[in-house]
């Protein structure tokens, strides 16, 4: 397939050295998919269940979708859609080429197949704005080798937040691996490494649900932000179905962050914690209703406000040039970043009411 771009704005030739370059190094073509995402969106085309959806028809796994009178996609068929547009060889793409949309956009088969995993999996308000909203995250001009340190990164700060949401026991063994997940190592190395880690041993239901995520590290990856979230509701709530889309809503906004600051000088390495505020405020409940499983554990409360404290600390010095880089250029993602910290700030104060803390 030639994958030479002509669109309002931008043109590039077909070069194959370009197929493993995020946007084929065009920041008009992102713009122009972002706007064609947003456009999709207010034409009510993205559907749950279906990469291609004729008028008057339910998907086959979403019945709850009600029959539209107009064609609808899922994300990737909507991107496919677009491309259409542009003619040449790509007005023959397959609405489910998940592969020709990859060397199209220039980035690993796996992007592409966590773009649509997510999208399937949200609530249906936050699906309907996900592809724009990854798109805007996806930096211009990145390689297979920036992605892959963007991904292993992200998979070690999860990690450690889930262990840290488990209570497990003395998580060094886990930071250690998070470490080495960050190196830069081969798909090889990696199942090696983790091979390793699976013969350690983790107490209570918290330490399975970490076993369980771990083997599916060396899988497909599109798999790992579903998972994550499976475990964390299964940790936290005791009606993990329910709380599945919060907890995947809010992996898919630390994602998207992680992903825009790939490319960043500006920005420091975002803290290991997700969601620490409402970890915070859920132990000082348990505390103060005295839950006998080690969620009202007053040492572990501790411990949590002191990790809350290290992450506001290393945050801290450029809250300054966010507040003043949003002033100059709005950005959703920064500004919810923002509201996290001072939402942290918040919740650490509270829990230092905490009687005996």
């Amino acid at each position: 397939m030639s994958t030479a771009i002509a669109g309002p704005g931008f043109q590039v030739p077909d070069d194959p050295s370009l197929d493993h370059v995020s946007w084929r190094r065009l920041p008009a073509f992102r713009s122009w998919m972002i706007e064609q995402a947003q456009a999709h969106r207010r034409a009510d085309e993205f559907v749950q269940g279906a990469y291609d959806l004729p008028p008057g028809t339910v998907p086959e796994w979403n019945h709850d979708e009600p029959p539209a009178d107009h064609w609808r996609h899922c994300s990737v068929g909507c991107c496919i859609k677009s491309l259409r547009r542009l003619g040449n060889d790509f007005s023959e793409l397959a609405f489910d080429d998940i592969d020709g949309m990859a060397q199209i956009l220039g980035v690993p088969l796996w992007v592409v197949s966590l773009q649509e995993r997510i999208f399937e999996r949200l609530a249906k308000p936050e699906a309907m704005g996900w592809t724009e909203s990854f798109f805007c995250a996806l930096p211009v001009d990145l390689t297979e080798q920036d992605l892959e340190r963007f991904w292993w990164k992200f998979v070690a700060h999860t990690l450690l937040d889930l262990a840290e949401l488990a209570s497990v026991p003395h998580p060094e063994w886990l930071e250690e691996l998070a470490q080495q997940l960050q190196t830069g190592l081969t798909r090889p190395q990696v199942s090696a490494l983790l091979d390793k880690f699976q013969t350690r041993t983790w107490p209570g239901s918290g330490g399975r649900q970490i076993r369980s995520l771990l083997s599916t590290l060396g899988g497909t990856r599109p798999n790992y932000p579903i998972d994550l979230a499976t475990a964390r509701a299964y940790i936290i709530a005791p009606d993990p179905d329910a709380r599945f889309t919060e907890e995947l809503s809010a992996i898919s906004r630390l994602l998207l962050r992680d992903l825009a600051m790939t490319h960043s000088s500006l920005w420091p390495e975002p803290p290991p914690y997700m969601k620490l505020a409402e970890q915070l405020r859920f132990r000082i409940r348990a505390v103060k209703a005295g839950r006998p499983d080690g969620y009202g554990d007053l040492h572990s409360l501790r411990n949590l406000v002191r990790m809350a404290e290290r992450s506001i600390q290393e945050m801290e010095p450029c809250a300054k040039e966010y507040r003043a880089y949003t002033r100059r250029e709005p950005d959703a993602l920064i500004e919810s970043t923002l509201a996290e910290h001072d939402d942290l700030c918040r919740a650490v104060e509270a829990a230092k009411k905490v009687p005996h803390l």
